[in-house]
């Protein structure tokens, strides 16, 4: 069986939304706050947690991106939040505020039309391999 350009499209899709998510790790790490993205059907956006007020969820726009809802890969559909607390690991949440952290990991699963892609997201240092 061959690869095709859908096929070779999609991975690297799934491979820029593993880019985001280290990307948000990496916010949480380098600030006082939690960061994290947000799964919602076809799109997802990165988010700044705002203590101030109750908190809540600020959208960012991903530097290089054009909008701050982005498009899923091709096919797949996800509703989850993953955040990332900014404790000195950066440990991993389904809390849209990271607390509490993750005791398992968090796994997401992207399916195309012929072929799906699963990102995991270790527990307790976040890792993305």
């Amino acid at each position: 069986r061959g690869i095709s350009t859908s096929d070779v499209e999609f991975q690297s899709d799934v491979d820029r939304v593993k880019s985001h998510l280290r990307y948000a790790q990496s916010a949480s790490l380098n600030s006082d706050s939690t960061w994290g993205i947000d799964f919602t059907g076809g799109t997802y956006s990165l988010y700044k947690w705002d203590t101030a007020g109750g908190g809540a969820k600020v959208k960012i726009k991903i530097p290089g991106e054009d909008s701050t809802d982005l498009n899923m890969p091709e096919g797949s559909s996800i509703t989850q939040t993953v955040s990332f607390s900014h404790e000195e690991w950066g440990a991993p949440s389904t809390d849209a505020d990271a607390d509490p952290i993750a005791l398992a990991d968090i796994t997401l699963t992207f399916t195309g039309t012929s072929i799906s892609r699963s990102v995991t997201i270790y527990k307790n240092t976040g890792y993305i391999p």
